[in-house]
């Protein structure tokens, strides 16, 4: 019974971090379109001018462009 139990606070532990890791993520890309968003209005940048002066993820640039243009619809 003992080892049932550390399996599954294991797996607790490990679903945990999960969850935390997904937050992160979602912050920084909250992060990084505001970021965006300020380029394009003050300095009057395109998206790709923004996201290539600020170095952003390839993975973010994907996810960031999709939501900001489901907005914009």
């Amino acid at each position: 019974m003992t080892r049932e139990f550390d399996e599954e606070m294991n797996n607790m532990c490990n679903l945990s971090e999960g969850v935390k890791e997904d937050g992160r993520i979602e912050g920084q890309i909250i992060a990084t379109k505001k970021h965006i968003n300020n380029l394009m209005k003050k300095k009057n940048m395109t998206f790709d001018e923004a996201v290539d002066l600020l170095g952003v993820k390839q993975d973010f640039v994907d996810i960031i462009r999709e939501e900001m243009m489901e907005k914009e619809a």
